[in-house]
């Protein structure tokens, strides 16, 4: 032990929602979250503050369009969160689907991705291809 009969402490009164945005914050500073846990934590800050996203980004010190990159990952099927979550794809990836819209399509292209290991680029590519072949399918 120690010893010490006394600590530098600084004590603060903290109500419920200030207490959630620091324990937020103070997650969002380890190193080991994964981009889908960053963006929850995003998002959860903006909605306890009412925050805009240019907003946040100031308190914490990142770009606005960083929160806006994690943020889009949430829009995502909960297939491709499961990927980034479990390291099965990274989060370029996942960011590289989001042109798809449809989330069928997204969940069809993340098997191709895992099954082939394709790379980022790969991904965007065969992004690209099924946007073209979507657009020549004529409409009834």
């Amino acid at each position: 032990t120690l010893e010490w009969e006394k600590i530098p402490a600084i004590i603060k009164d903290f109500s419920d929602t200030e207490t959630a945005s620091v324990a937020l914050i103070e997650n969002l500073q380890r190193e080991e979250l994964s981009s889908i846990e960053e963006a929850h934590a995003y998002a959860r800050l903006l909605e306890l503050h009412d925050l805009t996203q240019e907003a946040l980004a100031q308190r914490l010190g990142k770009g606005q369009s960083t929160i806006a990159n994690k943020l889009r990952l949430l829009k995502l099927p909960e297939p491709v969160q499961d990927a980034i979550m479990e390291k099965k794809i990274t989060e370029r990836h996942a960011r590289a689907l989001i042109p798809l819209k449809q989330p069928e399509f997204q969940v069809t292209l993340l098997a191709e991705i895992i099954e082939k290991s394709l790379n980022v680029k790969q991904t965007e590519d065969r992004v690209v291809k099924m946007l073209e072949q979507n657009k020549q399918k004529p409409k009834p």
